[in-house]
């Protein structure tokens, strides 16, 4: 949107998201267009994906695996709305693509933000 960032770019990935900032987000991003992805510690799968509008939840421990073991990561992500920092945080980084968008706003796993770009 103010970044460029539209529907037709790719995911946009929404970490906690059965909290208040992330449930919000989910909701206006997907009521705008967009395809979200809701990464969460909780089993809350009708919820997001019917309730909300996510078209994909993946568990915490999961995204973690997936996007924050290896440097980077394939860039799958337009953006990303982080709200617990740490790994999570990391791993939205690694796996966002380029000119892609990242905001965070809580650090509730973590304050630490380890990131690299080689190996």
């Amino acid at each position: 949107m103010g970044n460029g960032i539209l529907p037709d770019r790719g995911n946009i990935v929404v970490s906690g998201a059965t909290g208040g900032v992330g449930s919000i987000a989910i909701s206006i991003l997907a009521k705008l267009g967009f395809k979200v992805t809701a990464v969460s510690g909780k089993d809350e799968n009708f919820f997001l994906t019917e309730t909300l509008g996510a078209k994909e939840v993946i568990s915490r421990n999961e995204f973690i695996e997936s996007y924050n073991k290896k440097p980077l990561a394939r860039p799958l992500f337009a953006g990303a709305i982080d709200t617990v920092g740490g790994e999570i945080l990391s791993g939205m980084l690694n796996a966002s693509q380029y000119e892609g968008v990242v905001t965070c706003c809580g650090m509730v796993a973590s304050v630490e933000l380890n990131t690299s770009i080689s190996e």
